[in-house]
């Protein structure tokens, strides 16, 4: 996937997105409520997204987002559209819920050109997303550029971290994007 958008010149989106007070979820209506809004979140993802980008549960609440772009700006776009659909009530046993998440965004060239790059650079920018606690997107410059990889299999990265899960799933009403310094 990294390499078809190296050929084509195109930015590739890895985005990491973390559900907010999840615990409390588990906590106060049970695992098996939590599974369920766990399955209800990701098909909600799921529908937003389209059928070549990757999706990625990492454990727990928190997952990735693997989205081919057209162009940098469309990766804001699709995190405001994960935004609109996800935000809407979840019924769990018996109680309407409306749940918040964190979303941090790295982009491939600009913000590294190896998996580990962007995993990291997401990683942090979704950090500092929930530092930040605004509803406004947040950003954050990186001042040193590890030395990039040659080859990276998302699906097959995505899917090693995760166990094989194959399901993605957020709730979020911020979001950061993680900007290189030039």
């Amino acid at each position: 996937m990294m390499q078809a958008h190296r050929q084509r010149g195109t930015p590739l989106a890895v985005m990491f997105l973390d559900i907010d007070h999840f615990k409390r979820i588990n906590d106060s209506l049970g695992h098996a409520a939590g599974d369920e809004l766990l399955r209800v979140l990701a098909e909600r993802v799921h529908g937003v997204l389209r059928d070549n980008d990757v999706l990625a549960r990492f454990g727990g609440d928190e997952f990735c987002v693997v989205a081919s772009l057209n162009d940098n700006e469309e990766a804001r776009h699709l995190a405001q559209r994960l935004l609109q659909r996800i935000k809407e009530p979840v019924v769990l046993a018996g109680r309407s819920i409306v749940m918040t998440s964190s979303i941090g965004i790295s982009l491939f060239p600009k913000d590294g050109e190896s998996c580990e790059e962007l995993l990291k650079h997401a990683d942090l920018a979704l950090y500092q997303s929930r530092a930040a606690g605004a509803t406004m997107p947040s950003s954050s410059a990186r001042h040193s550029r590890p030395r990039p990889a040659s080859n990276c299999n998302w699906r097959r990265s995505c899917a090693a971290r995760c166990n094989g899960t194959r399901a993605c799933c957020s709730t979020t009403s911020r979001f950061s994007i993680w900007a290189t310094a030039r």
